[in-house]
């Protein structure tokens, strides 16, 4: 095994070169994508089928809906600004010997916003909140998520049965309340 030194590193300044060539280089061992309040998150359904096994996502600490999305994509590591320096190396490691890695911080975003919704709601389902609190039209939750409108309308329902909602005004307040969206 290739020790941490002998694994390419793959820079921002790379990773946007490569998205306006819509081609992630193969050599890239380690992918570290930093998001701050200034850049945009990639999408995490870009991530889940092209970087899964190999991404660090590093996000600022109130930015709890976007570890989410990351967490739902199935992101290899996911860290907080705010965590340690010896966390990052951790999740270089481990991340690139084909492991997880997730600091204390975001374990305990994932956990807090998973545990109340678990019981009630599918991943889907969650899903869908976020895409509908974010004022998402059936169409285009139905191609984000690459799912049929019919399907779509089916979460809704099903939503709005669990959670005994009368209105879509209910999931917004909803979302924000339990942090599905920021």
């Amino acid at each position: 095994m290739r020790s941490i030194q002998e694994h390419s590193m793959f820079s921002l300044k790379e990773y946007l070169s490569a998205m306006n060539q819509s081609v992630v280089p193969e050599s890239a061992d380690l992918f570290i994508l930093h998001i701050s309040n200034q850049t945009a998150p990639l999408d995490p359904v870009y991530i889940k089928a092209n970087l899964l096994l190999k991404s660090i996502v590093i996000i600022p600490s109130g930015f709890k809906s976007t570890v989410m999305q990351y967490w739902d994509a199935g992101t290899a590591s996911i860290l907080t600004e705010t965590c340690s320096k010896k966390d990052l190396e951790q999740a270089m490691e481990n991340v690139a010997y084909g492991k997880r890695y997730y600091c204390q911080e975001s374990l305990a975003i994932i956990s807090n916003l998973s545990s109340h919704s678990s019981n009630l709601l599918s991943q889907r389902e969650i899903e869908v909140i976020r895409h509908l609190a974010l004022g998402k039209t059936t169409l285009q939750i139905a191609d984000h998520l690459h799912i049929s409108a019919h399907t779509v309308n089916s979460h809704r329902k099903n939503i709005m049965k669990k959670l005994n909602f009368k209105s879509p005004v209910e999931l917004v307040v909803y979302a924000v309340k339990y942090q599905i969206i920021d």
